[in-house]
């Protein structure tokens, strides 16, 4: 899940109260959080003595409380340092506490606790409700829990597989997933035999090749569809990436679905299909972590939830670097992708950068540069969704990663920050496994979603970076740029005697001031080709290319409603 885990390396903050701890769990944008002591001795007191009885926390007490120093977390978080950067823990558990049943759960205290608990340095899980959390907890960490006066127990099955030969009413989670069905998912075998057969069958479009090995060396197949698979051609690259968590498992089918689709609506000679095919890159890969597929579980064969396991911008990701994540970031870097989703299960939602803040605290909104063409494309696929944008715990279907729970080392915010590849995290399901019966509601529900964020790769600005050689030979140069209709064949580059350059693009907004303000993001155009691909939200902007010292400025193109795409072209030299 965004991917469905708390983030690994938050860091919360840490009270006394008077001579006892005050342990409160409450909610507040879909987070909860307990109010927790430093570490108990080896003497501490029985449960109940942790919990301070809701007469006697005055609410000045919380508060003042609250207001203390990070010494405490910060001596917390290096405890739990393994839990934190290394393999993820092993329990999936479910937390509480009698206080929450009570008049605390919406006084100004519980408030106050809930903002500061919102770091609490714990792997969370999705499920949140006002009395209870879940977390994947090491054993000492469910030790230390019950010594501040928490319940702690295994996390039940929401099982909904009907061949499941788990009873959902008294079976864990993780009893379920070691007794789920298979019947009716690929495994790794079929899903193999599925991707060669699309690839024999649509030859002509169809490429299917490894982007690396997993752990036990599963192949990590990606699907490449382009009118010329295998040959680079000045195009948008896209890609869908599913099954990265190995227990949710619909993203997997769904893109093998979606595969599918796009190549037999292609073969028909679907006007639209035939054109995205034709002028976009669409690579589908859809196991990221087959061993954790086959394991029946979240984290790879070396138990590293790999969404947690990327360069990110705070460098709290986890480590070493597992085979599956090199793969990826291997593949990335081998090609110019533009547009980019995700999926996992836990939750139905499109999450979208940044995932982490620089206060490691969640419930706290963290824009990216690009924030609000980040809300556009989630909810581009949440409108598209037949149920996501109608959510009754998210507006819209939509959600800032770090305003719905911190992560590091996350893919989403890697592909962005270092790639220029913007990707969102789309939570499918709110069962991750569920029974086979419902996947192909779940694809009708996906389909025209997949299909209306792909098309968002043929938006905003697009064009090609040219110069002459005669730049390099005079100090007397020019520079020009020219401004063309999207319909415009984006296959069409510079004449003979131009070269492709590889400058930086950047995008300045217009604001309503007149002012521009600059888009801290860079892209650029490739040195194959000299093209490149700036998505923008709806707006007037000014774009800038850059290139050996020489800047070239073209102003006032539109971006509107109807996602109508404008070339510009830029051309440096005589």
């Amino acid at each position: 899940m965004k991917c469905t885990l708390f983030a690994a390396v938050s860091v919360a903050m840490f009270c006394l109260l008077s001579t006892a701890a005050v342990t409160v769990l409450a909610q507040e944008n879909h987070q909860f959080v307990p109010q927790l002591s430093v570490p108990a001795s080896e003497n501490a007191a029985e449960p109940a003595s942790a919990t301070v009885a809701a007469a006697d926390v005055a609410p000045a007490k919380v508060l003042s409380a609250l207001s203390q120093d990070r010494q405490t977390v910060e001596e917390l978080a290096s405890l739990w340092e393994d839990e934190l950067s290394g393999p993820m823990p092993e329990h999936l558990m479910r937390i509480s506490h009698s206080v929450l049943q009570g008049e605390l759960a919406d006084s100004q205290e519980a408030s106050a606790v809930r903002e500061r608990l919102l770091s609490l340095p714990l792997v969370f899980d999705h499920h949140r409700t006002s009395s209870e959390i879940d977390a994947y907890l090491s054993s000492r960490q469910i030790d230390w829990l019950r010594e501040q006066g928490f319940l702690v127990s295994e996390v039940p099955s929401t099982n909904d597989n009907e061949e499941s030969t788990t009873s959902t009413s008294t079976s864990s989670y993780s009893e379920y997933l070691r007794s789920v069905s298979f019947s009716g998912y690929h495994n790794y075998e079929q899903l193999t035999s599925a991707l060669q057969e699309l690839a024999s069958q649509h030859s002509q479009v169809a490429r299917l090749t490894s982007v690396g090995n997993s752990v036990q060396g599963r192949k990590l197949w990606a699907l490449e569809i382009s009118r010329n698979p295998g040959v680079r051609e000045p195009e948008p690259y896209f890609k869908y990436v599913g099954n990265m968590h190995g227990d949710e498992v619909v993203g997997r089918e769904n893109c093998l679905r979606f595969a599918a689709h796009l190549l037999e609506r292609y073969a028909a000679g679907d006007p639209e299909v035939v054109e995205l095919v034709n002028t976009v890159s669409v690579w589908v890969l859809p196991s990221m972590n087959p061993d954790g597929f086959e394991l029946r579980q979240r984290a790879n064969r070396n138990r590293f939830d790999l969404n947690r396991n990327f360069p990110d911008r705070f460098d709290l990701g986890t480590s070493p670097r597992q085979p599956e994540t090199q793969a990826i970031m291997d593949w990335v870097s081998a090609y110019p992708f533009v547009l980019s989703a995700n999926f996992h299960g836990g939750s139905q939602v499109a999450n979208y950068p940044f995932d982490g803040n620089r206060e490691r605290r969640s419930g706290r909104y963290e824009a990216s540069p690009d924030d609000a063409l980040f809300r556009r494309l989630a909810l581009v696929y949440s409108n598209a969704h037949r149920t996501m944008h109608d959510s009754r715990e998210f507006a819209q279907g939509i959600t800032n990663g770090a305003d719905w729970y911190v992560l590091y080392g996350g893919m989403q915010d890697w592909n962005y920050i270092h790639r220029q590849c913007l990707e969102l995290t789309i939570e499918l399901t709110n069962t991750k496994w569920p029974s086979a019966s419902t996947l192909a509601q779940h694809w009708e529900d996906n389909r025209e979603a997949m299909l209306a964020y792909l098309r968002m790769v043929k938006t905003g600005a697009y064009g090609f970076v040219t110069y002459t050689e005669e730049q390099q030979q005079s100090k007397s140069t020019t520079a020009s740029a020219s401004s063309a209709a999207s319909s415009s064949s984006s296959a069409s580059s510079a004449s003979s005697s131009s070269l492709p350059a590889e400058a930086k693009i950047i995008a300045l907004e217009q604001l309503d001031s007149g002012e521009l303000r600059a888009i801290d993001h860079l892209v650029y155009s490739t040195a194959l080709f000299g093209d490149y691909y700036r998505l923008l939200p709806v707006g007037t902007f000014t774009l800038r290319a850059t290139f050996r010292g020489q800047t070239i400025e073209q102003q006032n193109i539109r971006i509107d409603e109807q996602n109508t795409r404008v070339r510009v072209d830029f051309h440096f030299g005589n």
